[in-house]
């Protein structure tokens, strides 16, 4: 081969070279366009999850008011302790000093230090005291991070209307499960960061992220008369020696409850030391017999459809009345009474005359107090009312007396 002939093979051989690292550089920089540009996103969460590690926390819940602003359930920070195993230097002491600071059992606390992860969480939400005894031991392997802890400032002061949350912290009774969507929030996640093999690189770098406060709700119960409330009923159920009792307060021009107790009551802050009878609120969930306090709806009624006048007189049969196949009777014989009389002395007979005149006009469906007022409770509940088929006779009924 002569030199003329060498030399242009030389020269075919660079540029064949020099195209191919053209064609390369041609094709790394549209790689790292697509990488660094058009995925720039979907590569930087890839990269993120590589050497950070995301812990769920708890959200943060509204706050529950009464009518007048004070407050009925409260989210209040608290501490949450968490410990880095592999920064343990001495598993035998410092698992004896951190169960005894927080009353776990040594056990468990010493399988959470030998776990040979980078995150275990030791206990969460802790009292303040058991936060301050940790921390006065000033472990290289503990730290601590801020959550939130349902609390009820008034203890048993509305509790069953109110309810109560878990550890969740989800809704578990009355108004805090009624609208526990509304109320609960978003909760928040505590990042930490972790080298390629998922170690934790130091508990100095953690952050809370996504967390937001849920909605507070106004409720039309006021403080103040919902003790009296609730004070006057234990004193009215320990008088007759009752074993339960409800009251309910309401404003008459609105219907507003602004009262509602139950009897035996129990502290929303320790919910897991009662009976779960005694979280039930009975003024909405139980049933039972209306009594003579219907009498006043089946008056309104007759005087509203003017079969009855205000004074009126009703014969009240001296105490003995047969109607629907059944004797009634009222507590004291009565002959002539007034519609008020029928009211004040609570006379069956007069009611049941009265709701026969009235024709089973169903109050209990037309009165307004019904149409205005729905209950904010969870518990199904219903009513019971007396009910009348086409052309029949008079059938007995509990509205009118509420007795059978």
């Amino acid at each position: 081969m002569t030199l003329d002939k060498q030399e242009k093979w030389g020269r075919y051989r660079i540029r064949f070279i020099g195209f191919c690292f053209l064609v390369a550089f041609a094709l790394i920089s549209v790689r790292a366009f697509d990488i660094q540009v058009l995925k720039q996103e979907e590569w930087q969460k890839r990269a993120e999850k590589q050497h950070q590690k995301v812990i769920p926390l708890a959200p943060k819940r509204g706050t529950i008011y009464d009518v007048n602003g004070d407050e009925m359930a409260l989210s209040v920070e608290v501490d949450s302790i968490y410990v880095d195993p592999r920064k343990v230097s001495d598993v035998d002491a410092e698992s004896k000093a951190l169960a005894a600071a927080l009353s776990l059992p040594k056990s468990a606390v010493r399988a959470k230090l030998t776990s040979g992860k980078s995150f275990v969480w030791l206990k969460r939400r802790v009292a303040p005291r058991e936060s301050e005894q940790v921390k006065a031991l000033d472990l290289a392997c503990v730290d601590f991070i801020k959550e939130h802890k349902r609390y009820y400032p008034n203890a048993e002061i509305g509790a069953q209307v109110i309810g109560f949350a878990g550890l969740d912290p989800e809704g578990l009774e009355g108004v805090e499960l009624m609208y526990d969507s509304q109320i609960l929030g978003q909760g928040g996640y505590l990042v930490t960061e972790k080298d390629a093999l998922g170690r934790g690189m130091g508990l100095g770098e953690q952050q809370v992220q996504g967390q937001s406060q849920g909605y507070s709700v106004y409720l039309t119960l006021d403080k103040n008369l919902q003790y009296i409330a609730e004070k006057e009923l234990d004193a009215g159920i320990r008088a007759v020696k009752g074993r339960a009792g409800a009251v309910v307060v309401l404003d008459p021009a609105t219907g507003k409850v602004l009262a509602m107790a139950s009897q035996p009551d129990y502290n929303p802050n320790a919910f897991s030391n009662y009976r779960p009878s005694q979280w039930r609120n009975r003024a909405i969930c139980d049933t039972f017999e209306p009594g003579s306090t219907f009498k006043i709806f089946l008056l309104a009624a007759a005087l509203n459809e003017g079969v009855i006048k205000p004074g009126q007189k009703i014969y009240c049969e001296k105490g003995s009345y047969k109607v629907g196949g059944k004797v009634i009777h009222d507590h004291k014989p009565y002959e002539k009474l007034s519609i008020t009389e029928v009211l004040k002395y609570s006379s069956n007979i007069g009611a049941a005359k009265i709701g026969k005149a009235l024709d089973f006009i169903d109050t209990s469906k037309s009165s307004d107090s019904e149409k205005r007022r729905g209950s904010t409770s969870p518990e199904k509940w219903w009513g019971w009312y007396a009910t009348r088929r086409a052309g029949s006779k008079w059938i007995w009924p509990p509205s009118p007396s509420g007795r059978a």
